[in-house]
């Protein structure tokens, strides 16, 4: 199931909003940590310039991607979780020199970065993590920013 999944401040958790035609727009769950794959970020200019403007958080940056794993979810809707492992302890990745950390920040950049260099603009990993440590990635694909949008 393809996902959109942004951090909720209010519930200090990950929300899941669904892309697929069933559910479209749907916040499905909420979760402490959330793996997806084939994931890419995706950040609104209308969403980002009101922030900008008002100074004051909105959703519309997130990560879209394949969601395959959640850590201690809660159902929202009628949810299938079948298709999903669920578990209750923290997601890990990999071998810590493999993973990178990616950052959002609306007031530094127009997109996600990697490693808090916010001229390396995150275009996608293979496998990504939003835990209680932000968002991690493996196997990331980046390019050179072309300076502030």
């Amino acid at each position: 199931m393809r996902v959109f999944v942004y951090r909720n401040l209010t519930k200090n958790c990950w929300s899941v909003k669904s892309l697929d035609k069933a559910n479209f727009g749907k916040v499905l769950f909420h979760a402490d940590a959330v793996h997806l794959m084939n994931a890419m970020g995706s950040v609104s200019k209308a969403g980002r310039a009101r922030v900008l403007k008002e100074k004051v958080k909105n959703v519309h940056a997130g990560v879209v991607g394949q969601l395959c794993t959640l850590t201690n979810p809660t159902i929202r809707y009628e949810a299938d979780l079948s298709e999903f492992d669920v578990v209750d302890e923290p997601i890990h990745l990999g071998k810590e020199p493999d993973v990178s950390t990616i950052h959002y920040n609306p007031y530094k950049a127009g997109h996600f970065y990697l490693d808090h260099y916010v001229d390396k603009e995150w275009v996608g990993s293979t496998d990504v993590v939003l835990g209680k440590k932000g968002v991690l990635g493996i196997m990331n694909t980046w390019k050179k920013s072309k300076g502030e949008e």
